[in-house]
Parts: C-alpha cells; structure tokens; sequence
C-alpha cells in the first residue's frame, strides 16, 4: 500500500512552478517583467507614456482572467478596445478595424467599449453603412458553424444560436449614433483616410 502511495504521489512544485501553471510564464516587453495575466496594468503604463508599439504588446499578450464572469467579459472589452486604439495611435487603421470586427464576434455581457470605438472608426472613414453587412456576414459564419440549414431557422432561433454576441451591442449602439450626437473622436488618435477600412471580412 506504501509503495502504491509513494508512486501516485504528485511532484512538490516550487512556487516558481506552481506560479506559471496558474499565471503562466512571465514575459519581457521592452524590459518590463510580467505574467500574461498580470500585463493590464503595464499595457496601460506604456499607453499612458505615449509608447503605442509596446502598449501593442503587451495588451496583445495579456491573458484576461476573473472568477467573476462579468469582469472577464469586461476585461476582455478594453483589451480589444486598447488594442485598435494601439493599431490607430500607429496609422494601421485596418488593423483597428479587423481587431473590432473579432470582437464583435465573441460573447459579451453587453460592454460597449469596442463597439463604439467600432462605429466612430468607420463613421470617421464615412463607411457606416459598410457596418450591417459586416454583422451580417459574421452572424452568418457563427450560424452556419451550428446548423446545417441556418435559412431555415426563425429570428428566434437564429437570436438563441448567437447568445449575447459583440454583433449585438454593436447593432444597438449602431441605432443610437444614427439618432444621437456622435461621441467625440478619442483624444490625440489619428483618424482613418476615407474609405480606407475593410468592407469585407479577412479570409
């Protein structure tokens, strides 16, 4: 029975070990130290300082994570948001634009942030109208991915197959910038040549 215990004991782990199984492995941008869950507030430092390349990064490299679903959800919002204000801050305002449009297709608990940033991106570009058809086509892909004849679904149906969708939030906020003043342009971002984002989705 001894020799049975002694050969199913689990290794001890050093806390070095035991700290990048739960945060994983610690990572270096531009001599700042992190673990990928822990990289918010260092992405936020070198976007505060102006250093988009690096704030990229490491918002790129961060790892979400909450025991509370709402603030993962919500977490997950601003690392998208942040990251096409990085590509805009840079002048990739494709690259803006393709980061919003992934995120549209995730699950939400209905956060706003990217999806805003998404309707003043292709507002700015005078490319608002691209945006339905856009959803649209996302919509389709999560869809068709679930049921063999998606035409045949109701609007309900449809609706319960997508769940609570970035296409959505960005759907209703859509509504509300037709009716509403337009939110400002966000401070010192340059904005996007007309015409010049995606109409399509990348391939």
């Amino acid at each position: 029975m001894r020799d049975e215990a002694v050969a199913n004991a689990q290794p001890v782990l050093t806390a070095e070990e035991r700290d990048n199984r739960l945060y994983g492995p610690s990572v270096t941008i531009a001599g700042v130290s992190a673990r990928p869950t822990q990289l918010e507030s260092v992405a936020l430092a070198f976007y505060k300082q102006g250093q988009f390349k690096e704030a990229l990064e490491a918002y790129t490299r961060w790892t979400p994570r909450s025991f509370c679903a709402n603030c993962s959800y919500s977490m997950h919002d601003i690392r998208y948001r942040r990251i096409a204000l990085c590509h805009s801050h840079l002048g990739d305002h494709t690259a803006a634009a393709r980061v919003c449009l992934e995120a549209a297709g995730t699950q939400t608990m209905g956060d706003i942030g990217v999806a805003v940033f998404m309707i003043q991106l292709y507002r700015e570009a005078g490319q608002l109208d691209d945006l339905g058809p856009l959803l649209d086509a996302i919509e389709k892909g999560i869809i068709d991915k679930q049921h063999p004849k998606a035409w045949l679904l109701s609007p309900d149906e449809r609706f319960n197959l997508l769940g609570l969708r970035g296409t959505l939030v960005v759907r209703n906020q859509l509504k509300s910038a037709r009716l509403d003043e337009p939110k400002p342009w966000p401070e010192g971002v340059p904005k996007p040549k007309p015409g010049s984002l995606p109409k399509a989705l990348p391939r």
